[in-house]
């Protein structure tokens, strides 16, 4: 019986290391000029709210963990652009679409 927990608690604590991938994704647009452009979408709603300070720092270490699986250094992107979109209301509130327009150098 303490096999199948501990094998359980090591598939949640999988599942949650890359859980950003399921509600996040990271599209390459373009090169120009020793630059790749990127659309960032995420989502926001009750827990990661589209406003928050808290849940944006969430986004953005999605966004980090996006780049370093890309071959990109982390911590060297700019935002261009942020936009988001109403997807709808639930019992717990509304929720949203979340775009970035992203601009990382290229490693020469």
């Amino acid at each position: 019986m303490m096999k199948v927990i501990l094998c359980l608690l090591a598939l949640l604590f999988a599942a949650c290391a890359t859980g950003y991938k399921n509600i996040t994704s990271l599209t390459p647009l373009k090169r120009i000029d020793g630059y790749q452009y990127f659309t960032y979408t995420s989502y926001a709603d009750a827990e990661y709210p589209v406003y928050s300070r808290e849940a944006e720092q969430a986004r953005m270490q999605w966004l980090e963990e996006w780049l370093a699986d890309f071959g990109y250094q982390p911590d060297k992107y700019e935002i261009i652009s942020r936009k988001q979109k109403f997807t709808g209301r639930g019992p717990l509130g509304s929720s949203y679409d979340v775009y970035y327009e992203v601009k990382v150098p290229l490693e020469e």
